[in-house]
């Protein structure tokens, strides 16, 4: 939200120079997020479960421990935090250069539906995090799956229209269908490791999720429209994508289950 913002002022403000030196006025402007990011972390304190784990066995290399024990849980949290990227990634980042060279719209008017995207998620996030906490973690990221896979097959009927209300009501649903899967993202990864390596695992999960699925999805649908020439192969491969992520939320479930199992025994 903050970054169109960012790119809707700046481009207003330093017309035809934006693309010369314009734009990097962002990128000084956010190191500021840089030491609030900081400041916030060092002023975080470990949980309870955590301080009792390694009191007395502290893990000294938690992140290889993670690829030593719990592989299996890794690459299932990898797709469980990338798939939700993909779909986020595309609306919001790939859509403002296919929306404006190949539709014709206009890119702060595109800018204005993904800041109203993320409001309604900002809204939706922590009503769906409530529901999930009675209805369950795995039946909402499978229902957020179902809703990310059907509204990629109806984005781009409506936002290849040409019509921007239609295309702002297609990057809406769009995005509003990640929040199902985003609201329970986080405790899914939290589950899937013991409480001695649960940041790294959670770190290693959400950022190596973020690269493979949101960091490569304008790629791979720039690649594929190049292919095809239709905007249908972007579809299937949100859907299929959307299908791996179902598997391995019901995957992941098990291995806990398994693991809640021997730790009572």
């Amino acid at each position: 939200m903050l970054a169109n913002l960012m790119l809707i002022i700046l481009m207003a403000t330093t017309g035809p120079a934006f693309q010369e030196w314009g734009w990097r006025i962002g990128f000084v402007i956010s190191f500021l997020l840089v030491v609030v990011g900081i400041w916030s972390r060092r002023r975080l304190g470990e949980s309870p479960l955590f301080e009792e784990s390694v009191k007395n066995e502290p893990t000294k290399v938690p992140f290889l421990e993670v690829f030593r024990r719990f592989t299996p849980q890794l690459l299932l949290t990898i797709f469980v935090a990338g798939v939700p990227s993909i779909l986020s990634y595309i609306v919001l980042t790939w859509a403002l250069s296919y929306g404006t060279v190949e539709i014709g719209y206009g890119q702060t008017s595109l800018l204005w539906i993904g800041i109203a995207c993320c409001v309604l998620q900002l809204c939706m996030l922590p009503w769906l995090a409530r529901r999930a906490d009675r209805t369950g973690l795995t039946r909402m990221a499978v229902l957020g799956a179902v809703l990310m896979a059907a509204t990629a097959l109806l984005f781009f009927p409506l936002f290849n229209t040409g019509n921007i209300w239609l295309a702002a009501l297609a990057t809406i649903l769009a995005h509003a269908s990640t929040s199902f899967a985003w609201s329970v993202v986080p405790p899914i990864l939290t589950q899937a490791f013991p409480a001695s390596i649960r940041y790294s695992g959670i770190s290693m999960g959400y950022q190596f999720g973020a690269i493979a699925g949101g960091g490569f999805a304008p790629l791979i649908a720039t690649s594929l429209l190049a292919q095809t020439g239709t905007s249908w192969s972007v579809a299937v491969y949100v859907v299929i994508a959307c299908l791996v992520m179902m598997v391995c939320t019901v995957t992941l479930t098990r291995f806990q289950t398994h693991r809640d199992y021997a730790e009572h025994s």
